[in-house]
């Protein structure tokens, strides 16, 4: 943490913010023992399910298989990212999906909100000026999709934005 802090402040400020180890342990056990207490427990819980079966399932029903070094540090560092990662990438595979199926986002056979571009959890996509209100409502509701997740039905926040270019988002949706 402080590595990435100092590597960051960096290249954002051009100038290094250094904060020493010691401090960013202070910070994550505030942070882990106080605030949310309930992400140490999920962090024992996704040990012990890799440790007993190996097995890591998805809301989306794809299960990650750990066929080997289980009691590995970096095994459970890799385990402990997998799950988040995959489900927000679900998530945005459902929006996609909406968005294609949907009736109301077609003029002819022709995509009103045209999906270009999805890495992970981003998609990037355009559509019309004068359709901006309708699709900014649409997009929303494309990624309004409840996931079970750990036994509970969890939709994950949306944030997105949209401007004339990529590099000039002006609007959040």
């Amino acid at each position: 943490m402080s590595d990435q802090i100092l590597k960051d402040s960096y290249k954002l400020l051009g100038r290094a913010v250094v904060v020493a180890p010691s401090d960013c342990l202070a910070l994550q056990k505030l942070y882990l023992d106080y605030r949310y207490t309930g992400v140490k427990l999920w962090q024992q819980d996704i040990k012990r399910i890799v440790q007993t079966t190996g097995v890591l399932p998805c809301a989306s029903g794809h299960s990650r298989r750990f066929f080997g070094r289980r009691e590995d540090h970096e095994t459970y560092m890799q385990a402990l990212a997998h799950e988040p990662q995959a489900n927000t990438t679900y998530a945005t595979n459902l929006a996609i999906h909406k968005l294609y199926h949907d009736p109301e986002n077609r003029e002819g056979r022709r995509l009103i909100i045209e999906p270009l571009h999805q890495v992970h959890d981003a998609l990037c996509g355009q559509f019309p000026v004068d359709k901006k209100d309708w699709a900014v409502k649409k997009i929303r509701s494309y990624f309004d999709t409840p996931l079970n997740i750990a036994g509970m039905s969890l939709t994950i926040p949306f944030a997105g934005g949209y401007g004339k270019s990529w590099g000039e988002l002006e609007n959040e949706i």
